[in-house]
């Protein structure tokens, strides 16, 4: 019912407007189906904006810290498939201890509380952090971000993570994808595999993290781009308001 009422909002959204502005070229993609007409669609991707003394790659102290941010939603964020996988690390015979950080809320937060206070000790533990105005202090103390999402643009929250240095941990989603090239992603949704590849992780001796990038985050970081996409949209809007005038 839910994802049947956020079709209907699409299909009214583009048959109600010929001009949209959207940060993400699969967003782009994804109206100009669902309008099947002639739309004029402008970008100005986001701009990630981390503050230099945050991109020290995270210090390894006591048990790997694991982060999710974002909001608490079941269907889109897949606030439940999160839950099945503590449930699979709670019972894996090679899990080491690890802690849970969570930076966010939403309408789940309950049903997330209640299933980390039943599954809490053995190997996991549990914080939470409510709402931040920005996650980067928190992420910065983990050595993980795990996104269990099954809809997603280009999340800047990964963006985020890979600029501190951060293990990724997500499904094989389109808009993840983009940004995790290089890196191994998890059939969707099949959370018992997401559990394997994070003990797996801590099971085999690697190299510290550092800061990565790709041409798609490099893009992102790029505030003179940032500024002409912004000037370009802006000074589209005004022509186009002169014509009809």
């Amino acid at each position: 019912l839910r994802a049947a009422s956020y079709r209907r909002a699409q299909n009214r959204a583009a048959a109600a407007f010929d001009h949209f502005v959207t940060i993400y070229a699969l967003w782009r993609e994804r109206l100009l189906a669902r309008a099947e007409r002639s739309l004029d669609v402008r970008l100005i991707h986001n701009h990630l904006d981390v503050p230099p003394a945050e991109l020290a790659a995270p210090v390894a102290h006591g048990p790997p810290r694991l982060c999710f941010a974002g909001r608490f939603d079941r269907h889109q964020k897949g606030i439940d498939l999160l839950i099945e996988t503590f449930d699979h690390l709670r019972n894996h015979p090679a899990a080491t201890p690890m802690q849970w950080v969570f930076i966010g809320t939403g309408p789940y937060e309950q049903e997330l509380r209640e299933a980390c206070e039943r599954m809490s000790g053995g190997p996991l533990s549990f914080e939470f952090h409510g709402w931040q105005s920005s996650a980067i202090k928190l992420m910065s103390d983990c050595q993980a971000l795990v996104l269990p999402s099954r809809l997603e643009g280009v999340p800047t929250v990964v963006a985020e993570a890979l600029t501190l240095g951060l293990r990724v941990f997500a499904y094989a989603i389109p808009g993840a994808d983009r940004l995790l090239s290089d890196t191994p992603l998890t059939a969707p949704f099949d959370t018992r595999a997401m559990a394997e590849a994070i003990v797996q992780h801590w099971a085999t001796p690697r190299i510290a993290a550092t800061p990565t990038t790709n041409a798609y985050l490099h893009m992102l970081r790029d505030g003179a781009r940032f500024r002409r996409e912004v000037l370009d949209v802006y000074r589209g809007a005004t022509s186009t308001e002169e014509t009809h005038a």
